[in-house]
C-alpha cells in the first residue's frame, strides 16, 4: 500500500517494501514521525517537499514512513535521536547511517553519499551488518552478573541524586523531561526509609513544574517537556503517557504530604484529559495532542475562538493502562468513586475490544491493530492487578494473569528477560531482530511479582527474577533512566506492601 507525501511515493513498512528494496538492490529511507511533532509537520512542509530531495529519494532510495507511536518496534530499533528520524536502511534492515531534522540543502548531500556508498560497497555493508547482528545475539545471550537488589536500588537512587538540579528540581540540564519513574521511585524511597531529602527533591520538582509554563494554566494538562533548565520553553505537545504519569505522582505526592495544591494538579490534569483527549464512544483516552505554539499562548478567550491542536485518535492499550492505574492511584489518594469509575471503564474497553485469546493489542482504532507489544501485555496487566486490588473482582486478576500467561508464552527468553516483541510479530512486519528493553522488562517483572502476591504462582517470580537479573549487567548504561529498574527490584526485594505504595 501506498500514500503519497508531496512528490514522494512514500510506503507503508511491509514484506513488499523490503522485498522491493532487495530487488532492485536500493536501500531503504525510513522517515519515523508522529502526529505530535512539531518539527516533523516543518520537515513535511519543507524537505519533504523539495524537489530535488524527493526526486533523488524515489529514484536512489524506497520510501518508507512509519508513525511512532503505532509503531514504536520500528522506533526503539531506527530513532536516530529524536523525532523526525530519518534512518537509512539496508534491504534487510539493517542501518547504514541516519539523522534528525534535516534541511533540503543538507539532506541532498546525505543521501547522495549513501547511495552512492550502498552501490559501491554494497558486499562490504552486508559483512559488517552479518557482524553487528552476531554481536548483538552475543549481548543477548549475555554473561552471568552478579545480582544485588538492594545494592542496585541504592545505585539507581544515588545516581539520581548526582542528575538532580537542586536551583530549579527536576533532573539534568537541558532539555528537561517530568521523569515520572524517577519521582516515584524518590517518594517509595522516602515512604520506606523516611529519608526527608528525597521528599524534598520531588516536591521541589513537582512545585516547578506546576508554577512554569510546561504546565497548562488555561485548559489543563501538562506539555511534553521543556527545553530549558528552567521549565521556560516548552514543547507544547500533550501526552496521554505523560499526563498519565503526572497525575499519578501528583496523586502520590497528595497522598503523603496532604498539601492541596498537588491534589489541586491532579484534577486540572483529570479536566484536561476527560475533556480533550477522553473517547466518549468507547470509554478509553485517545493518543496525544499536537503542538502548536501559537495556540497554546494564547488566553482562553482568544483560544476559543481558534481551532484546537488536532488529536491522535487512536486509543493505545499500553498509554491507557498507565491511565487507568493513575486513576486507581487517584482514587487512593481521594477515595472519589468517580476516579475508581474512570479507571475500570477504560480497562472494560481495553479488555472487551482490544484483546484475543488473552494477548492485547496495540492499538485501536476503529478496528483493533493486532501484534500487541510486551509493553501492552504488562501497562494492561498491572493496571488489572490493582483494579483487583480495589474491587476484589475476580474477573480483573483473571484478566491480568491471562495478560501475564501470554507474555510468559510468546514474550519471553528462556535465557531470562522479555522480548519487544513476539517471534510472530518479528517475522510478519518484518523486523530483524527482536530486542529486549529495560523499561518494558522492569514493567513486566513488577506485574509478575504483584500476581504473584496473589496467586502464589511460583513461575511468575522466577520470571521476574530472571528477567531482571538478565538486565543486571545493563541498567548503568541507562543513568536516572533505570528508574523503572530500580522500582521492579522495589517490588521483589520489599514485596506486595512496598509494591502496593510504588506503583
Amino acid at each position: 500500500m501506498s500514500t503519497k507525501t508531496a512528490e514522494i511515493d512514500w510506503r507503508e513498512w511491509t514484506p513488499e517494501a523490503l522485498d522491493l528494496a532487495a530487488r532492485e538492490d536500493r536501500p531503504i529511507l525510513l522517515a519515523i514521525t508522529a502526529t505530535w511533532c512539531h518539527w516533523c509537520h516543518v520537515m513535511d512542509r519543507t524537505t519533504f517537499r523539495d524537489p530535488e530531495v524527493a526526486e533523488l529519494i524515489n529514484r536512489r532510495f524506497v520510501p518508507v514512513r512509519a508513525d511512532n507511536d503505532r509503531r514504536p518496534d520500528l522506533n526503539s530499533r531506527y530513532n536516530m535521536g529524536g523525532w523526525p528520524t530519518v534512518a537509512l536502511l539496508t534491504s534487510e534492515g539493517d542501518i547504514l547511517t541516519g539523522a534528525t531534522y534535516l534541511p533540503p540543502t543538507q539532506m541532498v548531500v546525505l543521501l547522495s553519499r549513501v547511495a552512492d556508498v550502498y552501490e559501491s560497497e554494497r558486499s562490504a555493508l552486508a559483512e559488517r551488518a552479518v557482524g553487528i547482528r552476531r554481536q548483538r545475539e552475543q549481548a543477548l545471550a549475555g554473561a552471568e552478573t552478579p545480582f544485588s537488589g538492594e545494592q542496585i536500588r541504592e545505585g539507581i537512587i544515588s545516581a539520581l541524586e548526582s542528575a538532580y538540579d537542586p536551583v530549579y528540581g527536576g533532573f539534568g540540564r537541558e532539555q528537561k523531561f517530568p521523569q515520572t519513574p524517577a519521582l516515584e521511585l524518590l517518594l517509595s524511597n522516602y515512604r520506606r526509609t523516611g529519608c526527608r531529602k528525597h521528599l524534598d527533591m520531588v516536591t521541589k520538582t513537582l512545585d516547578a513544574m506546576r508554577n512554569g509554563v510546561l504546565f497548562d494554566s488555561v485548559e489543563g494538562g501538562f506539555f511534553r517537556y521543556s527545553t530549558t533548565r528552567d521549565w521556560s520553553v516548552p514543547h507544547y505537545e500533550k501526552m496521554l503517557e505523560d499526563n498519565s504519569g503526572l497525575l499519578g505522582v501528583y496523586a502520590h505526592a497528595y497522598g503523603l504530604t496532604g498539601d492541596s495544591r498537588y491534589l489541586d494538579t491532579a484534577r486540572s490534569i483529570v479536566r484536561y484529559l476527560e475533556s480533550v483527549l477522553l473517547d466518549q464512544d468507547t470509554g478509553a483516552f485517545f493518543g496525544s495532542q499536537d503542538a502548536d505554539e501559537d495556540y497554546y499562548k494564547l488566553p482562553l478567550e482568544e483560544r476559543l475562538q481558534h481551532e484546537p491542536p488536532s488529536v491522535d485518535r487512536a486509543v493505545y492499550v499500553s498509554w491507557n493502562g498507565t491511565a487507568s492505574a493513575a486513576f486507581l492511584k487517584a482514587y487512593e489518594a481521594t477515595k472519589e468513586r468517580a476516579y475508581l469509575d474512570r479507571a475500570l471503564g477504560v480497562l472494560e474497553f481495553l479488555t472487551r475490544s482490544c484483546r484475543r485469546d488473552g494477548c492485547f493489542y496495540h492499538y485501536f482504532d476503529g478496528e483493533p491493530r493486532e501484534y500487541g507489544l510486551l509493553a501492552d501485555q504488562a501497562c494492561a496487566g498491572m493496571a488489572l492487578v490493582r483494579a483487583y486490588e480495589h474491587t476484589a473482582d475476580q474477573a480483573y486478576l483473571d484478566a491480568a494473569r491471562s495478560a501475564a500467561d501470554c507474555i510468559l508464552a510468546e514474550f519471553a527468553d528462556p535465557r531470562g528477560g522479555f522480548y519487544d516483541v513476539t517471534e510472530e510479530h518479528r517475522k510478519a512486519e518484518p523486523l530483524p531482530y527482536r530486542e529486549k528493553l529495560l523499561d518494558e522488562n522492569s514493567w513486566t517483572a513488577r506485574l509478575l511479582i504483584r500476581l504473584l502476591n496473589h496467586t502464589q504462582n511460583a513461575s511468575y517470580r522466577a520470571a521476574a527474577e530472571a528477567a531482571l537479573r538478565a538486565l543486571a549487567g545493563a541498567y548503568r548504561d541507562y543513568g536516572i533512566l533505570a528508574a523503572p529498574y530500580a522500582l521492579a527490584i522495589d517490588e521483589l526485594v520489599e514485596g506486595s506492601t512496598a509494591g502496593n505504595q510504588s506503583q
